[in-house]
């Protein structure tokens, strides 16, 4: 066996190899410690280098916590699998639900083809078309479906536009054609008006046509095209150029050879191949930049809401399990993130649009400069196929309704301008989580069709065409739509942080990074929030957020900050994966179509992916900053720190008691 067979056989089974042998090469961590902070160390390592390097599905790895922290002692497994059902996760479930019967009624289709139907026809405007639906729908569905759907939608868009470009092409030829023919009868004074299976090219060589008895080339080549004569077309030239035949000396090829001229169809040939060329190169860059913007609109919807993507969702989870272990109120609801979560989103969105056409466009970008394309066709094209879909259905009508109440009971639980629904119940007995499960419940026993009021010349849908009761979702295609994968991570994730708060690993690590105590605070959550988005591009945003947030949650507190001011930065940062197909699922999808390389994504998602970061902390420091009240920090936070005794941090094996002092006095 050569080495090189060796190396791909262990290439091969690597995944196996790391399984096995990463826990035996930690082992002396936990062995020799013999403390919980130790032994959460080790569990935390195992479980963060199978997240990054997907040596089994991300879910599996998941499910670790469940064992291995009872194992090692650090928390019992009661306790462990609480966090796998917690208000968190049914909050995220019940919008999974929902946005899976706006999958099942094509609802998110209709939007997207609207939104499309409403711009302008030019590439500017049909990428901000194909944006705003993706941006609008990510933040309600999951970024992965909504890209899915957006990518048939795409390509239709994409093929209309190819279509345009040769036609542009083909009317640039003809008239071409139709010039230098005209010309030759100005040499000639006749040309016969029918040359079957033959075509006269036909190229003026001169410095100056406006100077009578100038020496003039006529250079001439049959081909097997036929292109009539436009005697209107050849007056028109004649009388703008105020020339006539006796004014020329001229040669023709066909039957004078003319020394040191070139003949025409070599230099036409050039020419069309080169603006041939560039037409094709174009269009492979508006291919390019539309699958980029879909992408890009995608992760900047998600962070709009806090169901948008599983890092806001983290960083909500993680936010309740660190405000609890100090018997205070969550600071985070739908509401008051909704408030800061649409006017981030909507900077970053415009900024990328903004950047993609400069991307794309070049010098086109500018609104004073015309294109000769005529792109009407697209337009024509995607209002034919929102008039496919013809009249909304009773279902579709149902599931809008619900998704529409679902959003204003987020929204109204507890407003910040007056007292919402949420004040008629006991404190914290109702959540977001009670209003998702009730609305995405109410869409398994809400009929998708009311047949007995609908005519009987209306359009029926294939699947309620029948009497029989049939509800808007069954449990049967929620299984199939829904994201276990996702919702078993983040269950996983808020396992691994209440272990590292029990065993005191947060809070020891938090010291380990107390280098950061003498920066300012905006500039260690500017670092924190670049390293996050750094780190998010090679891998999943939902495994960055779990490992992320509990550290800095904990380094805020050590450093006498609110903890909201360094966990908001990496949670958001977590979704700016603009740079590589791997970052996020819709990174993966259009990287799938096959418009874009690596080099592609890398070139234009490093530019957006440091605007957005700036972007976030100049409105973390602005419009955020009051909303969270992130100037003074709770007093729960601030006891530990300042009372000047030891806090005794006992894990369940009673072994560790992890001291923590004011380093001031």
């Amino acid at each position: 066996m050569g080495f090189k067979q060796f190396l791909r056989q262990i290439n091969e089974w690597k995944n196996l190899l790391i399984v096995v042998l990463l826990p035996i090469i930690l082992l002396p961590l936990p062995v020799h410690g013999q403390t919980s902070v130790a032994k959460c160390a080790y569990a935390v390592i195992i479980i963060g280098v199978f997240w990054v390097m997907e040596v089994m599905p991300i879910a599996v790895t998941s499910l670790i916590p469940i064992f291995i922290f009872p194992i090692l002692g650090i928390m019992p497994s009661s306790e462990v699998c609480v966090n796998y059902a917690n208000d968190t996760l049914m909050l995220f479930m019940g919008s999974l639900v929902v946005a899976a019967a706006v999958e099942r009624w094509n609802l998110h289709k209709r939007i997207a083809l609207r939104a499309l139907t409403l711009v302008g026809p030019e590439p500017r405007w049909l990428m901000l078309g194909v944006m705003l639906p993706t941006w609008f729908l990510s933040m309600w569905m999951s970024n992965t479906a909504t890209t899915a759907m957006m990518i048939p939608i795409l390509n239709a868009i994409l093929t209309q536009i190819r279509e345009v470009k040769q036609k542009v092409h083909e009317d640039k030829r003809r008239d071409s054609y139709d010039e230098t023919t005209c010309l030759q009868e100005t040499h000639n004074g006749h040309i016969p008006q029918e040359h079957p299976k033959r075509e006269v090219k036909v190229m003026l060589e001169m410095d100056n046509i406006l100077e009578p008895g100038h020496p003039v080339t006529l250079l001439a080549e049959s081909s097997s095209l036929q292109v009539p004569v436009e005697q209107e077309r050849f007056k028109r030239v004649e009388s703008d150029a105020s020339i006539n035949a006796a004014d020329f000396t001229s040669r023709s090829m066909l039957t004078h050879p003319v020394e040191n001229d070139r003949p025409i169809t070599r230099e036409n040939t050039a020419y069309e191949n080169s603006a041939k060329c560039e037409d094709e190169k174009e269009y492979e860059q508006l291919a390019k930049t539309f699958a980029l913007c879909t992408a890009y609109a995608a992760n900047a919807g998600g962070i709009a809401t806090l169901t948008g993507t599983p890092p806001n969702i983290i960083l909500k989870g993680q936010a309740d399990i660190l405000y609890n272990e100090y018997n205070i109120p969550s600071a985070i609801t739908f509401a008051n993130w909704l408030v800061v979560g649409i006017p981030l989103s909507l900077i970053v969105f415009i900024a990328t649009w903004i950047w993609l056409q400069i991307y794309a466009l070049r010098k086109k970008c500018l609104c004073c400069v015309k294109s000769d394309d005529d792109y009407s066709a697209v337009k024509v094209h995607l209002r034919h196929e929102y008039h496919r879909l013809g009249p909304m259905s009773f279902a579709e009508k149902v599931v809008l309704c619900d998704f529409v109440m679902l959003a204003l009971l987020w929204i109204m639980r507890n407003p910040v301008f007056m007292p919402g629904w949420g004040k008629l119940f006991p404190e914290r007995y109702v959540q977001d989580s009670t209003a998702a499960i009730f609305m995405s419940v109410m869409l398994f026993v809400l009929p998708s069709d009311l047949p007995f009021l609908k005519k009987k010349a209306q359009r029926t849908d294939e699947l309620t065409a029948r009497h029989a009761y049939i509800p808007l979702l069954t449990w049967k295609y929620v299984n199939d739509k829904m994201a276990w994968g996702v919702l078993l991570l983040m269950g996983g994730g808020f396992a691994l942080a209440d272990g590292c708060s029990k065993s005191g690993l947060s809070l020891w690590l938090s010291d380990q990074l107390t280098i950061f105590a003498d920066l300012p605070d905006w500039l260690t959550a500017a670092l924190l929030a670049y390293i996050t988005a750094a780190i998010t591009n090679v891998t999943s945003n939902a495994a960055t957020a779990t490992l992320f947030l509990p550290i800095v949650g904990g380094l805020a507190i050590r450093l006498a900050v609110h903890p909201l001011y360094f966990m908001i930065p990496c949670a958001v940062a977590a979704s700016f994966a603009f740079m590589l197909p791997v970052g996020t699922p819709p990174n993966a999808i259009v990287f799938s179509t096959g418009y874009l390389k690596v080099s592609d994504m890398m070139k234009a998602g490093f530019v957006i992916n440091i605007i957005s970061v700036g972007i976030l902390c100049l409105a973390l420091n602005s419009f955020i900053y009051p909303v969270f009240d992130l100037g003074n920090i709770p007093d729960a936070f601030l006891s530990n720190k300042t009372s000047g005794v030891t806090q005794v941090i006992t894990g369940v094996n009673n072994t560790l008691s992890y001291n923590v002092t004011n380093a001031a006095s």
